[in-house]
């Protein structure tokens, strides 16, 4: 069976962007990257990627970053009035393939984690990398590119902050009792809301929580 693995509307929000993933080998056909319109949820266009990532740039293009057989990624800009790509290039950010991709194209920042837990940090127009760390097992993130920094949530449960300008760790704090299921920053950059597999909501003041 199929499965959502990620999505993103289009800024206009004309279109939805949904990249499926089946549970066999990353060259199966099946993993598809599909736009549908919303007007009517028809599929418009559909591209045959194992997605890592996406997000729609403010020109109306699909960025994609996605891990060819054989390539330990690659980004893809995608028209959905175009069945080949716009722009595609592949990116060498390690020993080991692209396991999760955020892009921010209105920073041009994008964040990868690699298979080897290795996290890496660059410029999304080129590929180029900026910094790397160390990682551990991530599920949720969140990037204020603006303020220079990420949030991280794993399965232990805590929140991790990483300055992305100095490429190091910041503190970790713990909550919840349970997963971190989605974290984002609020109130104009100055605090956190995370959300849990133990059923709990909570808000973190960047000053004196952290």
């Amino acid at each position: 069976a199929e499965a959502g693995a990620a999505l993103a509307f289009s800024p206009d929000g004309s279109r939805l962007a949904v990249a499926n993933h089946v549970a066999s080998r990353e060259a199966d056909p099946r993993h598809r990257v599909r736009i549908f319109r919303t007007s009517n949820w028809s599929i418009e266009r559909e591209w045959p990627m194992f997605c890592r990532g996406l997000a729609w740039n403010s020109a109306g293009q699909l960025i994609v970053c996605d891990t060819p057989q054989g390539i330990p990624g690659r980004l893809s800009w995608l028209d959905p009035a175009n069945d080949e790509p716009v722009r595609q290039f592949a990116i060498n950010p390690g020993r080991s393939p692209v396991q999760l991709a955020i892009l921010n194209p209105a920073v041009d920042r994008i964040f990868l984690q690699l298979g080897n837990l290795e996290d890496c940090y660059g410029t999304l127009s080129t590929g180029n990398i900026l910094l790397k760390r160390g990682g551990f097992p991530m599920q949720q993130s969140s990037m204020d590119a603006g303020a220079g920094e990420m949030v991280f949530a794993g399965e232990d449960a805590a929140l991790r902050l990483w300055d992305l300008i100095a490429g190091s760790d910041g503190p970790v704090r713990r909550g919840h009792t349970d997963r971190v299921l989605a974290v984002a920053f609020i109130n104009g950059r100055s605090g956190l809301r995370s959300v849990s597999a133990d059923g709990t909501l909570r808000d973190w003041d960047l000053q004196s929580d952290w």
